[in-house]
């Protein structure tokens, strides 16, 4: 039984072990390194802590890319499941942003 083996400088080259356990053994192995190779090369966003932003460039940044954002769930939401949504936001300095998915909605 031939079996290819993975090397970079020579990617034709063929190591023959006969039939035997160890050349299965060798294939299952291979064929899981390849496998769960792109598992290990991804790279994982880390947890961010919840706390105050000190700049307040910074801050006003991530209010506005962050109240788009709900704006933009909030519409998603009513749509996917013709749901009556409602959403009333404030920012710091008082401006007011809303959403509602119906002209017919109001607060009781």
């Amino acid at each position: 039984m031939k079996i290819p083996w993975v090397n970079f400088h020579h990617p034709k080259k063929w190591l023959d072990f006969g039939n035997s356990i160890c050349s299965l053994l060798l294939l299952y192995f291979a064929a899981a390194a390849v496998a769960f190779s792109g598992r290990r090369l991804r790279m994982v966003r880390g947890k961010t802590q919840l706390r105050r932003i000190e700049n307040a460039a910074s801050r006003q940044v991530t209010f506005s890319k962050r109240r788009n954002g709900l704006l933009k769930k909030a519409a998603e939401l009513s749509i996917l499941c013709d749901a009556e949504v409602g959403l009333i936001i404030f920012s710091p300095r008082g401006k007011l942003s809303e959403f509602s998915s119906s002209r017919s909605f109001f607060l009781s």
